[in-house]
């Protein structure tokens, strides 16, 4: 949804706002631009935005570049851990 608003196409937000509750399962990165499948909290989404809009029962999936360290892929469940995007178990 991220990618569509760059592209002019939606806003990120009024699409969570219309199909956020039918959410089943989402897979969570970072934007730059429309570059997509960045280590979040390096681009341009509002996680804490998307969180808002998640419902509890939805799967979450990291979506990320092959070539992030473990270190940067720690850094990402951080990102999204304080966003409230992911609960650590």
């Amino acid at each position: 949804a991220q990618t569509l608003e760059a592209l002019g196409f939606v806003s990120h937000e009024e699409w969570l706002k219309r199909f956020g509750q039918r959410i089943i399962g989402t897979h969570l990165h970072d934007v730059i631009g429309i570059q997509d499948h960045q280590m979040p909290g390096v681009g341009e989404v509002d996680f804490a935005m998307i969180a808002s809009y998640l419902p509890v029962t939805a799967h979450r999936t990291l979506e990320l570049s092959s070539n992030l360290s473990p270190d940067d892929l720690r850094k990402s469940l951080d990102v999204l851990a304080d966003a409230g995007c992911i609960q650590r178990i």
